[in-house]
């Protein structure tokens, strides 16, 4: 959809004008009010009553009784049709049809100011003075007049730590420090097996939504997106414009309420839309983006729920496929509004959780944080609670879920959340140039905030990979792909199903992968895998990710062969099973550490590299000072021992027979062991000039070059410090101590005379007498 559309700036305007919102009412009953009626006066509710006869003001949902007088064309793009058509959902009609502006003029009328439109259920919310509350009964066009209730919620899911330190090189080189986020949910090769034969980044073609506080785009990140005029459309839906940054005159002044305002939502953004090789990668740099601000920040108020699904309202309109929200409603709300309590919490009662769920009804892949008031049951907000959505928990970079996670049930019993991703220290650029980290770089944040659009990006991948499939195939691709943590067996209300992984979910049904590696956790490419008939099923990539094509029935073995090493099987236990392949090499060798007169050098390690290795591997000995070597590649290695006590061996070059275990012999030669001696072991405090002696000769007891400053101590029994020296000491050199001092007493007691040098620790315990 071109940005610049007539469409999409008859969008903008109407946002700018007035925000659609309302979600307060039922679907049911929107359903019934777009039908024609006759006219009756309508019957104050109780409340409404009470109110109509005080001098006050107060916030009401009017329901219209039909849209008879609508006379505009219903504004929905043809890329929202063709979704609606997928999810089987009605296409267009009365229900997108707007609210008549005739109604509004009649209720303004009175004296009363509308607020928020809502076409989905024909409504509009007003400020009424309380004294016209039964005239505007009485009006021929209103069905009805609820309260709008003080206890919405609208609580931000706020980021959870702080900021963390500069961005540090890691082990992608493309993916920076965004690489750890992205490979727990196997991003990395979903993109290269999307990019096989395509150019197309990742997530072209989609349309993702965002609502939050603001973005601001400055950040090195977005300038693939802003380069690219990928922001198809944005909004404010507080101030009513398409502004959705904060002005200087906020950014410069660290007092104002608005304050960094714009912050949460680019980092949340930059999770998706992020592009800044080498240093970080986002999910779906390639797909357009709709950007609303909905959360006013500095307030926590009922009102931004209406915001909020006057945003999906408009967004839906426009097309989006996805949307992502790191935003949530259910306690710590700013007087006199108050918290929904967990009866609220069944997707069906709050504002945005109707919305949601009409949006899900419409085949938008709706992707919410489950957010930050875990531990405890049933601390989910909404929209997370929606059956439907797509709610995502916080897990840490060990697979364990953050304290602050949110956790399920719902009230009416239902497994929240649906699935979890990092959002533990996870890393967002720095937007602002606090803490001396500049706009360029990176810093890390915690909470579900960013856990919720990791795992919307996956869901982006996975409709790109399948454009044909509705949003009820993205979720059921989504959460068969994700892999349970260890220690969970079933899905539960603190991981949902699990983590999602983005390389099964974009596979086709037939497919799954397998990891190919040695046994020293080296990669294997080019593996070969076949079936046991000997089809070829797949092959390892450079990452060592083999796609293989399986039929059943599981548990499925497969053959994995490469010429170095001897060929493995991969047993496979469900389409769904991550599946690791250890190969062991067609070299093996068995080496053993020995000193002269042929005992076992203990706790050693041998060292070594064959041609396919540029550095030095090593592997411990066992009890018997046995190193086994089952990952050599080539027939020639070469290798060298260490163990405590010994001096390094030289390297030496050995030469293997392939399809046999070979053996070799490495000699140590036993160090000096360093000498220590203390007397006498008691002394008599009462004796003036009655000194202890320590001598001490050093020997390098350690093979690796530990420091060599010598420290030596006197504790009390109980460990209290008496007295401490140190200096630099060289091997082999004798040392002489006595203590106390001379002149000096020592209080009557048990100590320990202790030493430390060399990496070794040597105690000595001795008595003074009274």
């Amino acid at each position: 959809m071109n940005a610049n559309s007539p469409f999409v700036h008859a969008c903008r305007v109407a946002a700018r004008r007035k925000p659609l919102a309302g979600w307060a009412i039922a679907c049911a009953i929107a359903a019934v009010a777009c039908a024609p009626t006759a006219s009756s006066a309508v019957v104050l509710r109780k409340s409404l009553a009470a109110l109509s006869v005080k001098n006050t003001v107060c916030k009401v949902w009017v329901l219209f009784a039909d849209k008879s007088q609508s006379a505009a064309s219903p504004a929905v793009s043809p890329r929202a049709l063709q979704r609606r058509r997928m999810a089987g959902a009605r296409e267009s009609g009365i229900t997108d049809a707007p609210v008549s502006p005739a109604y509004i003029k009649q209720v303004e009328g009175l004296g009363c100011r509308c607020v928020n439109i809502f076409k989905w259920a024909n409504a509009a919310s007003f400020v009424v003075p309380s004294s016209r509350l039964d005239a505007c009964a009485r009006l021929a066009c209103v069905r009805d007049l609820l309260p709008v209730r003080q206890n919405a919620a609208d609580r931000r899911v706020q980021s959870h730590g702080g900021l963390g330190k500069k961005a540090v090189a890691v082990s992608d080189s493309s993916y920076g420090v965004s690489y750890t986020e992205l490979s727990m949910l196997a991003v990395p090769p979903a993109h290269r097996w999307l990019g096989k034969g395509n150019s197309a980044p990742p997530g072209q073609g989609l349309i993702i939504g965002f609502f939050d506080s603001g973005f601001r785009l400055n950040h090195r990140c977005f300038s693939y997106l802003n380069a690219n005029n990928l922001v198809l459309a944005d909004s404010d839906f507080i101030d009513h414009d398409n502004t959705v940054y904060d002005p200087d005159s906020v950014v410069n002044d660290p007092t104002n309420p608005y304050f960094h305002n714009d912050e949460h939502g680019s980092m949340t953004l930059s999770l998706v839309a992020g592009y800044d090789p080498p240093r970080f990668l986002g999910t779906a740099w390639g797909a357009k983006f709709i950007l609303a601000r909905t959360e006013d920040s500095p307030v926590e108020k009922h009102y931004e729920e209406d915001n909020w699904a006057a945003a999906m309202v408009w967004a839906e309109s426009l097309g989006v496929d996805i949307v992502s929200s790191s935003l949530g409603y259910n306690n710590g709300f700013t007087p006199p509004d108050t918290d929904y309590t967990f009866q609220d919490m069944n997707g069906k009662t709050t504002i945005v959780s109707k919305a949601a769920a009409q949006a899900v009804a419409y085949g938008v892949v709706v992707v919410n944080s489950m957010g930050n008031d875990g531990p405890d049951p049933g601390s989910i907000s909404a929209p997370a609670d929606v059956d439907g959505v797509v709610a995502v928990g916080a897990v840490d970079a060990s697979l364990t879920i953050a304290n602050f996670s949110s956790r399920g049930p719902t009230s009416d019993g239902r497994i929240k959340p649906d699935c979890a991703a990092l959002g533990v220290d996870a890393f967002v650029p720095q937007i602002y140039a606090d803490l001396g980290v500049s706009t360029t770089g990176y810093s890390q944040w915690s909470g579900t905030s960013f856990s919720a659009p990791l795992a919307a990006g996956v869901t982006a991948l996975t409709l790109q990979a399948h454009p044909g499939d509705s949003a009820a195939d993205v979720r059921r691709r989504l959460y068969a792909s994700c892999f349970f943590v260890p220690g969970q067996n079933a899905a539960d209300n603190v991981y949902g199903r699990g983590v999602p992984d983005a390389l099964l979910a974009v596979l086709a049904d037939s497919q799954t992968y397998i990891t190919v590696a040695d046994s020293f956790g080296r990669v294997v490419a080019g593996a070969m895998v076949t079936t046991s008939s000997g089809a070829v099923a797949g092959a390892s990539d450079s990452a060592g990710y083999a796609v293989v094509t399986v039929h059943g029935p599981f548990p499925e073995t497969l053959l994995v062969s490469n010429s170095f090493y001897v060929q493995g099987r991969a047993v496979i236990p469900s389409r769904h099973a991550r599946t690791n392949v250890v190969l062991v090499g067609r070299y093996v060798l068995r080496v053993a550490l020995r000193d002269s007169t042929d005992s076992a050098a203990i706790k050693g390690t041998v060292f070594w590299k064959d041609g396919s290795d540029a550095a030095f591997l090593s592997q411990a000995t066992d009890s018997s000072g046995i190193a086994l070597i089952t990952a050599a590649q080539s027939p020639q290695m070469e290798l060298y021992g260490e163990a405590p006590g010994y001096f390094g061996s030289g390297k030496t070059d050995v030469m293997l027979n392939v399809g046999t275990t070979n053996y070799d012999t490495v000699r140590l030669r036993p160090r000096q062991a360093s000498q220590f001696v203390v007397y006498p072991n008691v002394i008599n405090s009462a004796a003036r000039h009655q000194q202890l002696t320590f001598e001490f000769t050093s020997a390098q007891d350690a093979p690796r070059a530990y420091s060599q400053i010598f420290t030596a101590a006197v504790r009390s029994i109980d460990g209290t410090l008496v007295w401490h020296y140190s200096k630099v000491l060289d091997e082999r050199t004798p040392l002489v101590l006595r203590w106390p001092d001379a002149g000096s007493t020592a209080t009557p007691g048990m100590y320990y005379f202790i030493i430390t040098y060399g990496g070794k620790t040597y105690k000595k315990k001795f008595l003074v007498t009274g």
